[in-house]
């Protein structure tokens, strides 16, 4: 690969993946572009506290990376080279500071001026910050400063999903001193000052609404609650861009003026425009009790492991193109969210962002639907904040009768479980003849699949591994191709569901391809840690064999994960999909004598379903 392209694609797959994790939306960065004053000199990549489709994007960039190989190091040649450039840039771009990175290991924070290395708070950068410190540094370095401060500074800024469950913990007090207690109540509320926060920052860009309308910086302090009502029911009233998010604006009665300030100073030191986390999900877990989560569990996929799976199926979309992309049970938008994300921060990295490519993602790329309404309107609330593509959202009777065969080129669902009650044709599921949710959703996904289309399904373990579902396994591999199983552990959907699930990623065949014999490997991998406490809490831990997963998807190596021809997939195991059944196999202290008492329970199972079939008659 040429060297230009291969640092095109490490900024696309290491760098903005690490400008995510400090809360810089991809919205707001330019990747391999000049800017009016640097041409014809291209910035590789350009940070600006505006989104990139503001008019304003350009006058208010606060910083400039240079991205090398992440086999460049500190002090060689190719580095070097990248400093003189920065400092040109920087320079013509009026930067008092640049930065340098090889996209992984080494990042150096330059004063433009004297090329002096920027320190924070007296200590050394070695690694990513947030906008708000790119900010502190754009403001205070200049020719005599080159020591950052960050003590004693308040302003508005993107954040941390630790830092605004922080804020939701004093948010929290605030219902309890003005006995709000219950849990739907205090959710709403809170997502209604996060909408009307929202609503403010777009409106900042370009104001649609009439401006008789009070927005977040226009209320009283001394009238906060009467004008947070006027503005709510100013909104619903008015036929707008809104109009979607605006009939979840509900402001709880016993909020008076004062508990208003409190919550607006807490959740107002936040953007809310581009936000690089579940929001929603925040807002439940700090608010909802044990049985409320319970009841949410059969909707709610935790992000990090949406976030995983999005990236898996959509790595290699960098070029725009006419994607169509559903989840057929969308729940509260989890895989939509991300998603947008994956394809967003590809499109940048890849220099392809443009207007015409947002409008596309906004208006035509995502469909979902849940047969709740109250999921429809938080997931179109997600979608508007990670920004928009909210449109083709909407609520259903039942996706196994309303989603259409042959449309999708990417679908992604966690899929419900349970004996499905619904009015859909069983002769129109071919696979197998039982009314379970999971097996004909799996179908489902299919049909709906245009050929070549691809998919990631998260289902439980009976689908995967059950003797009796034989021939509904035989029946799904003839018409599609499995690039992957994931194990998913017990606990990764705790406290919601305890149900063992696993995350398939198949790809659906060429027409002229159903029921032929293909020769292709599968991807297993068994996904130990997920980065969370195995249990009801769910805490962050250490352990985390995500980025091990997404570092060697599809790679031949050992346990925890091999690449398994399909022919090995077969009758003699019952077409067993699930990656522990052929990873006991190649674990180095794994019992070849527990191995083979396995497969004669096996045999058993089989020649029990023989005789089954053919029951003998006398």
């Amino acid at each position: 690969m040429p060297k230009q392209k291969q640092e095109a694609t490490q900024i696309i797959h290491n760098l903005l993946p690490f400008l995510e994790d400090v809360s810089i939306p991809i919205i707001n960065i330019k990747v391999d572009c000049c800017t009016t004053k640097t041409k014809p000199l291209r910035g590789d990549v350009w940070i600006s506290k505006e989104p990139s489709n503001s008019r304003s994007w350009e006058k208010n960039i606060i910083a400039l990376i240079e991205a090398k190989d992440v086999t460049t190091a500190v002090g060689s040649r190719d580095w070097n080279l990248a400093i003189k450039d920065g400092k040109a840039k920087a320079e013509f771009q009026e930067l008092p500071f640049f930065i340098v990175t090889n996209t992984n290991t080494n990042w150096k924070y330059y004063r433009t001026s004297d090329l002096k290395e920027i320190t924070l708070d007296g200590k050394a950068l070695s690694r990513p910050v947030g906008l708000y410190d790119l900010d502190l540094m754009s403001t205070q370095v200049d020719s005599k400063t080159f020591n950052v401060l960050t003590s004693g500074v308040v302003q508005q800024r993107f954040y941390s999903e630790k830092e605004f469950l922080q804020a939701l913990y004093e948010v929290k007090n605030v219902y309890r001193n003005c006995a709000i207690n219950n849990v739907e109540n205090k959710i709403a509320t809170t997502i209604t000052f996060v909408v009307l926060k929202y609503i403010t920052e777009q409106e900042r860009i370009r104001r649609t609404l009439d401006k008789s309308i009070m927005l977040w910086d226009d209320w009283r302090v001394t009238n906060l609650s009467r004008d947070i009502r006027a503005t709510i029911e100013d909104i619903q009233s008015q036929s707008s861009s809104y109009a979607d998010v605006a009939s979840q604006l509900k402001l709880e009665e016993a909020l008076e003026n004062e508990h208003c300030e409190i919550i607006i100073q807490e959740l107002g030191k936040f953007q809310y425009s581009g936000c690089n986390f579940d929001l929603y999900g925040a807002v439940y877990e700090s608010f909802a009790d044990k049985k409320t989560k319970k009841e949410f569990g059969e909707y709610y996929t935790r992000r990090h492991i949406s976030k995983m799976l999005s990236e898996l199926l959509l790595s290699n979309e960098l070029v725009p193109r006419d994607l169509k992309i559903c989840d057929v049970a969308c729940g509260t938008g989890g895989f939509l969210t991300e998603a947008y994300r994956i394809l967003l921060r590809n499109y940048t990295g890849a220099g392809h962002f443009t207007q015409a490519v947002i409008n596309n993602l906004k208006r035509n790329t995502f469909s979902g639907f849940d047969i709740k309404s109250q999921n429809i309107a938080l997931a179109r609330i997600n979608m508007c904040l990670v920004g928009d593509g909210h449109t083709n959202i909407q609520v259903t009777k039942d996706s196994l009768i309303t989603v259409q065969s042959n449309k999708y080129d990417y679908i992604l669902t966690n899929v419900p479980y349970g004996d499905y009650k619904g009015s859909a044709v069983m002769g129109n599921f071919t696979y197998a003849n039982k009314k379970r949710y999971e097996s004909l959703f799996l179908e489902k996904v299919t049909k709906a699949l245009k050929y070549g289309g691809k998919a990631v399904v998260i289902i439980p373990d009976g689908i995967l591994e059950s003797p009796s579902l034989n021939n509904y396994r035989v029946n799904f591999l003839r018409d599609v191709k499995v690039e992957a199983v994931i194990s998913l552990h017990k606990y990764v959907f705790r406290p919601y569901t305890t149900e063992k699930t696993y995350a398939i990623i198949f790809q659906k065949r060429q027409k002229d391809q159903i029921g032929e014999d293909l020769d292709y490997n599968v991807f297993m991998y068994i996904l130990e840690n997920d980065g969370f406490q195995k249990g009801d809490k769910r805490y962050p831990i250490r352990e985390n064999d995500i980025p091990d997963l997404l570092l060697n998807y599809q790679k031949k190596a050992g346990a925890p994960h091999i690449t398994l021809n399909i022919q090995k997939i077969n009758e003699d195991n019952f077409h067993n999909l699930t990656p522990e059944f052929y990873l006991g196999y190649y674990e180095a202290d794994y019992k070849e004598v527990e191995f083979q008492e396995y497969l004669e329970i096996i045999n058993r199972l089989k020649s029990l379903n023989k005789t089954l079939e053919n029951p003998i008659v006398g």
